[in-house]
């Protein structure tokens, strides 16, 4: 049965993507790595590129790019670079420019070979006490981590409807003569140091390499982590009964399997997890690692809030792979919807309780943040972490209130199969309004949530 759910995602996945794009990129070549020294090399062919002559190429900044190639190798292509850190603080933004010099075009496909090096951070007394992220290239002598926010491979960016293209199929040669173990997010982990990786369903790409020992159980795999049986048996039991809540009331199967990674960081203090559908990565040391998630005699969760940081990035497969919010209102969705929703997962899993005392440390941690209203909002860099974390999740539990619970969940199953537009504030009530949600009904949401100087103390009273 699971392997059917699999196919037909993987057919919708299809669908979906060439319905919106006209066709799938796909991305084969090699690519060598050395996790003591640093190095990426990699010469990739991309094709299958969309039609477009308004977009960028992404591609790390500490890439050095040796050349853009035709897909056939036979001329190079000029190029010129843009950097515009509201699209991306990690990449560079190339683009190939037409002849007159006044337009770029894109060619149904091409070559781009590369190299990169980077500090290896094996050692962390001397590393800063903040600098890790997801969009990090993280090389820590044992290790490299790298996802898709990297841009270690290239990335399309649509600049007409600001949509991010970093889902490809793939068949790749990867690399690693001082390594163990390699994976790429899509395949199958390999216990070897050259492996051919491929998908034929179309995912972000995240290359954890390294020295590092795996495990498989219940069809999910675990790497990097020493965690025994039972405690293994915890972390799926809770990941599929988190999944199985998500299905219930979305209406909408979960895709594939879930992988775990346990990663650490190349710095002192950050700790964090993040997810590259169908990964998720948890990055931290000491008590924020993955295996000391559990306590050691009763193999459960030492701290329920972890259950809750499990549930938003499990979230994540509706909320940034089946919809991938962009413009303004990125933030918005893609964080403070996705945290919405393990804030649900919360009360289902682990109680009314639990779920009041995450309501209340949400408010307490409002207490000095001055909310820009949603409708005022111009830039995605407006939404900080405050307000997609912590202001937005309460914001959408105040409209449920005036909405339903069924209504809400319905908003978001209609949002999550919807078609790709730009995700900003008319798209936010236009989507409300498709829903059901009547134009009274809208008229208080904007008026005592939106449109007013004490927004956020109408929320909290609304939903204490």
């Amino acid at each position: 049965m699971m392997k059917k759910v699999i196919s037909v995602i993987a057919l919708l996945t299809f669908l979906m993507t060439n319905k919106i794009y006209g066709q799938i990129p796909h991305l084969a070549g090699k690519i060598i790595i050395s996790i003591k020294s640093g190095t990426i090399d990699a010469e990739l062919n991309l094709r299958n590129l969309p039609k477009t002559d308004n977009y960028t190429i992404w591609l790390n900044s500490g890439l050095n790019i040796e050349y853009f190639r035709d897909g056939n190798n036979q001329f190079n292509y000029s190029y010129n670079t843009e950097y515009n850190t509201e699209l991306s603080s990690e990449a560079l933004q190339h683009y190939f420019p037409s002849n007159d010099r006044k337009s770029r075009f894109l060619p149904n496909s091409l070559i781009v070979k590369y190299t990169g090096k980077f500090p290896v951070i094996a050692d962390t007394t001397k590393a800063y006490d903040w600098g890790d992220w997801k969009g990090n290239i993280a090389f820590n002598g044992q290790t490299l981590r790298a996802s898709e926010q990297s841009a270690w491979y290239p990335i399309i960016y649509n600049k007409t409807d600001g949509i991010v293209i970093d889902k490809y199929t793939f068949d790749i040669e990867l690399e690693c003569s001082d390594c163990q173990t390699l994976y790429i997010n899509g395949d199958k982990p390999q216990k070897a140091y050259k492996s051919n990786f491929k998908s034929v369903q179309a995912v972000p790409l995240l290359m954890f390499v390294g020295n590092y020992n795996f495990k498989e159980v219940d069809n999910i795999f675990i790497l990097n982590s020493e965690l025994d049986a039972n405690k293994i048996n915890t972390l799926t039991k809770t990941t599929n009964s988190i999944i199985k809540f998500y299905e219930e009331v979305l209406k909408t199967p979960y895709g594939k399997p879930v992988v775990y990674i346990s990663s650490t960081p190349v710095s002192k203090k950050n700790e964090w997890m993040f997810v590259t559908y169908p990964t998720i990565t948890v990055v931290g040391i000491d008590k924020y690692k993955l295996d000391n998630y559990f306590d050691d005699k009763t193999y459960q969760f030492k701290q329920k809030s972890n259950i809750t940081f499990i549930a938003h990035e499990l979230a994540h497969y509706y909320i940034g792979t089946k919809f991938v919010p962009n413009s303004e209102l990125r933030w918005f969705f893609l964080e403070g919807l996705t945290d919405y929703l393990s804030i649900k997962a919360a009360k289902k899993i682990l109680g009314i309780e639990i779920y009041q005392t995450i309501i209340n440390n949400y408010i307490n941690e409002l207490k000095d943040f001055e909310p820009q209203q949603l409708n005022l909002i111009k830039l995605a860099s407006e939404i900080n972490d405050t307000y997609r974390y912590r202001f937005t999740p309460l914001f959408l539990l105040a409209i449920e209130q005036e909405i339903g619970e069924d209504k809400m969940y319905q908003w978001i199953e209609s949002v999550i199969n919807g078609e790709s537009v730009k995700t900003n504030y008319d798209f936010f009530l236009s989507s409300l309004r498709d829903t059901g949600v009547t134009e009274k009904q809208i008229k208080l949401i904007i008026e005592t949530y939106i449109d007013n100087l004490k927004s956020k103390e109408n929320i909290i009273n609304r939903i204490k």
